[in-house]
């Protein structure tokens, strides 16, 4: 987890085979508590705070 000044960025490899169900919903909790997106290992970011709903947001632009 990386945090900058007061915003919370959360790093995690979402969706990566090598991580167990109990790691990835850790990183979902944390994300969920903190209300901080996740920055993925592809370069996607998905906001499991808001709403509950998981939407991927265009980190290119």
């Amino acid at each position: 987890m990386i945090v900058l000044d007061t915003h919370v960025l959360i790093w995690a490899v979402d969706g990566d085979a090598r991580l167990g169900r109990t790691a990835r919903a850790a990183g979902v909790a944390t994300a969920r508590h903190c209300r901080a997106p996740i920055l993925t290992a592809d370069g996607a970011i998905r906001d499991y705070a808001a709403g509950g709903h998981v939407r991927a947001i265009d980190a290119s632009r």
